[in-house]
């Protein structure tokens, strides 16, 4: 099963590396967007990968900086997830140890981070 979601993953990051999403329509539109012309928290967030993927930060930063401050700790997460399963380790639910103070954090932060990015004004995005 680690074999198989490494060769996923570096399938898609490899498909990502050499395919602008600017200029490929294979990549999924955004149903919130396309219905209400306001962004959602992961809108930009592909352009943001190819962006970070050639090395072009503030770019990245610039269509969606969630994208870049979630991508080196989701990073982290899979290959930890994934050198556990090769070992043979038990994989618990990790999301179940996460204290209820943290959830309520996130869900404000991300819920402000979504109100913000559509307020007139917002210098970031796409």
């Amino acid at each position: 099963m680690a074999i198989l979601i490494i060769a996923i993953s570096v399938l898609a990051v490899g498909y990502l590396y050499f395919h602008n999403p600017a200029e490929h329509h294979l990549f999924p539109t955004c149903l919130f967007h396309y219905f209400t012309g306001l962004q959602c928290p992961g809108c930009g967030g592909t352009r943001a990968a190819y962006a970070l993927l050639h090395g072009r930060l503030g770019l990245a930063i610039w269509y969606n900086p969630l994208a870049v401050l979630v991508a080196p700790i989701a990073l982290l997460w899979g290959v930890d997830r994934v050198r556990r399963v090769w070992r043979g380790d038990v994989v618990s639910n990790c999301f179940t140890h996460i204290p209820p103070r943290v959830v309520w954090g996130l869900a404000i932060f991300l819920t402000a981070f979504w109100i913000g990015r559509n307020l007139p004004g917002y210098p970031l995005g796409p």
